[in-house]
Order: structure tokens, then sequence, then C-alpha cells
């Protein structure tokens, strides 16, 4: 900026210059005389060492600039770089996790259809045995009944017993009488055969 305003300041001094002292040829055309000359020539060095500083300290800054926006680039690609490798480590665990979740799925649904099985196999079990459980109950109760009423008939049979029962005397007496009797009969038959035999032989 300073260079700029020199600038200024010298071709401010070089137009009041040549107002001052114009000259003119005899065609009647102002010339550049000798001062004049040499301060234009200074003013155009001085123009053209200004505008190559002015665009050296451009291309200096744009240069820092660029290379701050490289190393920006950098950073941001560095930071980039880890969040996918991150990523990738993270995408990596949920697919083993997934894979784990899907073999545990399959376990549990092949453990469902052996389940399913033995439900098919016990429904039918029990579809052919409760028929016959509740046959099974028909025939207890019948039998229970049976039961009931043959319980009942004995004790009325007890119970007429037990009225009909003799004194300890009688009853041994009654089975002295069947004792004699049995005997007796025994005796006759034997008396029979021996007589038949005897008769068979021709003695009397």
């Amino acid at each position: 900026m300073e260079t700029w305003r020199s600038f200024e300041l010298v071709g401010m001094e070089s137009g009041r210059q040549s107002r001052e002292h114009p000259s003119e040829s005899p065609s009647g055309k102002t010339v550049l005389t000798g001062p004049t000359q040499s301060i234009s020539a200074c003013l155009l060095s001085t123009m053209t060492s200004a505008v190559c500083t002015q665009y050296a300290l451009d291309l200096g800054r744009l240069c820092h600039d660029l290379k701050n926006t490289q190393e920006d680039m950098k950073n941001f690609q560095d930071k980039v770089t880890g969040t996918l490798v991150k990523l990738e480590g993270i995408l990596g665990y949920l697919t083993e996790l997934v894979a784990r979740l899907e073999t545990r799925i399959h376990n549990v649904e092949q453990r469902l259809r052996v389940e399913e099985d033995k439900g098919t196999a016990r429904s039918k079990v029990l579809s052919f045995l409760l028929p016959r459980e509740n046959d099974l109950r028909k025939r207890c109760t019948i039998m229970e009944n049976m039961f009931f009423k043959k319980w009942t008939w004995l004790e009325e049979m007890v119970q007429k017993w037990t009225k009909d029962w003799r004194s300890p005397a009688q009853l041994q007496f009654a089975i002295r009488e069947r004792g004699n009797r049995s005997l007796a009969l025994e005796l006759g038959s034997e008396d029979q055969t021996s007589t038949g035999s005897y008769e068979g032989l021709g003695w009397e």
C-alpha cells in the first residue's frame, strides 16, 4: 500500500511540473524535456517495481493461504480416514454380531421345530389315550357299583349269620352228630362192598 501511495505522489508531482513548464515542438506538439522524461522513466520503473512487489506479496499470501488450506485438507483427510477406520471396525463387529444372532436364531428355529414335532406326537398320543381313559373311568364306576352291591350283600349275610349263631355246646353237639353220620355212612358203604365181594366168591 505504501508503494502505491508513493507512486501516486510521484505522479502528482510530475503532473504539476509538466503543467508549469510545458514544452512545444516546432510542429505545435508538446515534447517531454530531459527532466520530465527522466521523471516518467523513474515513475515507470517505480510503478513496475510496485506492481511486482504487490504481485509478489499477493503471491506470498496466496502461497501461505494455499499451504494453510493444504494443511487443513490434510488434517480433515486424516480425521476422515480415522473415522472411516473406526466405522470399518464397528461394521466388522456388527457383522460378527449379526452372524452370531443368525446362528442363534437358526438354533432356536430348529428347537422350535423339534418341540412342534414333539407337541404333534403328544397330541396324537393324547387323542388316542383320552377315549381309553373315559372307557376306563366308566368301567371303574361300574366295578365300584358292583363292589358296593357285593359289599352290602355280604354285610346282610354276615348280619344274618350272626343272628343264627348257636352256643358253643350246641355247635359241638351238631359237629358230633355230623361226624357220626359221616362215619355211619362210610361204614355202611364198606359193609355193602364186603357183602358184594363175598357173594361173588360164593361164600355165605
